[in-house]
């Protein structure tokens, strides 16, 4: 199934339970009497869903737990993935908000988790045991997840 037709599938069902007018798949209309014309949904006719799907919509959270934990494990890294996964997300949030405060320069995304993930893996004195390649990929994966 494509991600367009999943997200379709959302928009329908979200749709059909009413949860967008309260009424169920059909809206009334504004211009007149609500008791004998109503529009019904048409999923159809979506051209573009935007949606906020940074860990909000999609499950980013497992992949990055199974991804750290086989990454780690690889290379006899002990430590719980959990809170380091918090940390991170406080260290990327952290390098955001400076770059919006101006006292950062602006830098694309993948650079944010990068720097965020390089400091975090430092902190915890493991840094050292992973190859360059291998933190690319630790960087790669929080920036797809």
């Amino acid at each position: 199934m494509s991600r367009r037709r999943a997200l379709l599938g959302v928009v329908e069902a979200v749709a059909a339970s009413g949860a967008l007018t309260g009424s169920g798949a059909a809206a009334p209309k504004a211009d007149v009497d609500h008791a004998d014309s109503v529009d019904t949904f048409d999923a159809g006719q979506i051209r573009a869903l935007a949606s906020d799907v940074q860990r909000t919509t999609l499950d980013g959270y497992t992949p990055l737990l199974v991804g750290i934990n086989r990454a780690f494990e690889s290379k006899g890294i002990d430590v719980v993935v959990d809170p380091f996964i918090a940390e991170w997300r406080t260290g990327y949030r952290t390098v955001i908000d400076a770059i919006l405060a101006g006292t950062r320069p602006w830098v694309p995304t993948e650079l944010v988790y990068a720097s965020a993930s390089d400091a975090l893996l430092d902190q915890h004195s493991i840094g050292g045991r992973l190859s360059e390649p291998e933190r690319a990929a630790l960087s790669d994966l929080w920036a797809r997840h």
